[in-house]
């Protein structure tokens, strides 16, 4: 999957229900408030994981394990074509 580099907004939003879930490591609330600087205007962003570790300083492993807390608690869907991966914010 090709990405072209982002151009994310000047601020992150994490909404409260993101930031004050307890069994949400913060790394995982730091990378849903990335995401929301990548996102287009239809609410969602195809940023590659090696972008996402470089931004957030953490490994692609920590990235996938974020992602999927993610998915699991139901605060991003993630949608696999096969050229390109959508990750869209489900609260806001």
């Amino acid at each position: 999957m090709k990405n072209s580099k982002p151009t994310p907004a000047y601020y992150a939003i994490i909404p409260a229900p993101v930031r004050y879930d307890n069994t949400l490591t913060d790394k995982a609330k730091i990378l849903y408030g990335e995401l929301t600087t990548c996102s287009n205007i239809y609410g969602y962003c195809t940023v590659d994981n090696k972008y996402l570790s470089e931004v957030c300083e953490i490994s692609n492993r920590r990235v996938e394990q974020c992602l999927n807390l993610l998915e699991t608690k139901g605060y991003i869907a993630i949608d696999t074509t096969e050229s390109q991966r959508q990750l869209y914010l489900l609260v806001a």
